[in-house]
């Protein structure tokens, strides 16, 4: 599997489609380098962890019992 940290999102976009991986690994995985390197980095003024994850698992909802999902549903995202 490709490193999530280093994918593109129309590469987890077609894992999320494919069941490689669900919305929630995706948004698990990007909390936990956010946490591993913004205490060097500090480049979030704040990390919406639990509504993330809300997000994600409401994702997974939605890709359990609908069509095709948009391509960039429980994919996460940061602005800086």
């Amino acid at each position: 599997m490709t490193d999530l940290a280093f994918a593109s999102a129309a590469e987890l976009a077609a894992m999320i489609r494919n069941q490689e991986i669900s919305p929630v690994e995706v948004t698990r995985a990007t909390l936990a380098r956010i946490e591993a390197s913004q205490l060097a980095l500090n480049a979030f003024i704040t990390v919406a962890a639990e509504p993330a994850m809300e997000a994600a698992r409401a994702a997974e909802r939605f890709l359990g019992i609908g069509p095709p999902a948009a391509s960039d549903r429980g994919q996460a995202a940061s602005i800086n």
